[in-house]
């Protein structure tokens, strides 16, 4: 065997030491997350004092102080240095401001009330990341994060994905994101959002009207990528009602390996349309839906479309409930109380489906404490897809676990109508947040499981080959056919002849 040379064993080490600097100094100087960059003025100054970011990247101001804040470029109080960055106005306390870096350089700036609290933006081009050389000379460099924890893997993987995105393009970057599944049990419950990031990286290629080949893999956990493209879209000063010819080119690319692509497209616009990034201050539930759901309205071509649209605006709402950047705040004893007070009856369905996230988040996780919500519904109408749908995020956020015996036992314990919703969307989810490929196996080890009686298996195998059409192509289904419970064979063999 050959061993490597001296040289070659030296630049390794400090390509080594690089990355872990790099990350260190990330994890203690930015204050980055997957929900964006964040400043806040309090009365110690600003935090962080000092932040590196990379070009064509939006930071936003909050403050914890009580009063209105400015803040602006160097010199006080003309502003002149970097002149864009100035709100030219106060920002009140309970607002935020938001700003997007395109000049590279080091930005000193201030609070124009009080100019003694002055911090600092470094902003790079993606060429001069810490990473960007040695990942563009070597291709098949493995940059490893999973040795880090918290906040320092996040940024990890955000800057790990963005390179592969950037260097090897989208569907390198989807099978980065199968790998990172297969090989960190804790990944799979977060693939969703950084299914999102990868279509806000995406974005930045398509509106600087770079090539973007589109992936069939662009299902992968959850169709996330085109939720985090069209909210780039809505985020970035695109125009919203141009996203649906996005859509329609999706669909001809896509509609023979994953016909759901364009559903979940449109289903993206609605979180564009009303501003899932948080950067405006909403007063009210209403304020930030009705807007939304007149774009919806005015882009949708079919009630099909249209329900998939506003089913990304409510989602933004439940989201917002679970933020704490809103005005309101989810009621802790009526979560579903807006939905109730929605007069057109084609935007109630998808509202009580969307708050899914909120309700479990208020039921701690408990799934049956969330259910007992459902089945408190005045609105029995509207029940079986409430359940469905807290089901289907139930399972994304057990995704990892072995065994689902205890949430199979509350679907049980339902009613026989929200029985027969709740495993229809725990498998559901199942298939939605599964192996990326793969995802078919969870679902039908799920519906063999013996707590399952054979009418409730009926349900589980009829709805998870049903939702593995969405996304696998006719090829795999021959391969999983063979799998299914004989007398359950004939649903898979039925839904290979429609393909």
């Amino acid at each position: 065997m050959t061993l490597p040379n001296k040289k070659y064993l030296i630049i390794i080490f400090i390509s080594i030491l690089v990355i872990a600097a790099y990350y260190y100094f990330l994890a203690n100087s930015n204050s980055k997350s997957l929900k964006g960059i964040i400043v806040e003025l309090s009365d110690d100054g600003f935090s962080p004092p000092e932040l590196t970011i990379k070009k064509g990247e939006t930071v936003t101001f909050i403050t914890k102080r009580n009063k209105p804040f400015w803040p602006a470029s160097d010199i006080h109080p003309i502003n002149d240095i970097y002149p864009e960055f100035d709100p030219k106005r106060p920002i009140d306390p309970d607002k935020s401001w938001s700003f997007t870096f395109d000049r590279v350089g080091k930005w000193k700036y201030h609070d124009h009330f009080n100019p003694f609290h002055s911090a600092a933006i470094n902003v790079i081009t993606l060429s001069q990341h810490p990473l960007f050389d040695i990942f563009k000379k070597n291709r098949n460099i493995n940059i490893d994060c999973s040795h880090l924890q918290n906040t320092k893997k996040k940024q990890c993987l955000e800057d790990k994905i963005q390179l592969t995105i950037k260097v090897k393009g989208l569907d390198e970057t989807f099978n980065l994101l199968a790998d990172i599944y297969n090989k960190d049990p804790d990944f799979a419950s977060s693939c969703h959002a950084y299914a999102h990031l990868i279509g806000r990286y995406a974005y930045d290629f398509y509106q600087k009207k770079e090539q973007l080949k589109i992936s069939a893999k662009t299902y992968y956990c959850g169709f996330g990528f085109y939720h985090g493209f069209m909210e780039a879209l809505g985020a970035k000063g695109g125009n919203i009602l141009q996203a649906p010819a996005f859509c329609n080119y999706i669909d001809d690319q896509l509609k023979n390996i994953t016909p759901d692509a364009k559903g979940a497209c449109y289903h993206g616009i609605g979180h564009g349309a009303a501003d899932a990034h948080g950067l405006k201050v909403f007063e009210d539930e209403a304020s930030m839906v009705y807007p939304a759901l007149a774009i919806c309205e005015k882009i949708s071509p079919d009630k099909i479309l249209l329900n998939r649209c506003t089913s990304g605006v409510f989602n933004v709402l439940a989201i917002a409930y679970n933020g704490g950047t809103q005005k309101f705040s989810i009621n802790q004893e009526h979560p579903y109380w807006f939905c109730e007070r929605i007069s057109k009856e084609i935007y109630k369905r998808p509202c009580f489906e969307e708050m899914n996230t909120s309700v479990l988040i208020l039921s701690k996780f408990n799934f049956a404490t969330a259910a007992a919500y459902v089945y408190n519904l005045k609105e029995k109408t509207y029940a079986y897809d409430a359940m469905r749908s807290l089901s289907m995020r139930t399972a994304q956020y057990n995704i990892s676990q072995v065994d689902h015996n205890d949430n199979i036992k509350v679907c049980k314990s339902l009613p026989i109508e929200l029985k027969k919703a709740c495993i229809d969307g725990y498998v559901s989810g199942l298939v939605e947040n599964g192996a990326p490929g793969q995802e078919y196996i969870l679902a039908l080890n799920f519906c063999n499981n013996s707590l399952l009686a054979a009418t409730e298996k009926d349900v589980c195998y009829k709805q998870g080959l049903y939702a593995l059409t969405l996304v696998s192509p006719k090829e795999r289904f021959k391969l999983f056919c063979p799998l299914i419970e004989e007398k359950y064979r004939l649903y898979c063999e039925t839904f290979l002849r429609a393909k």
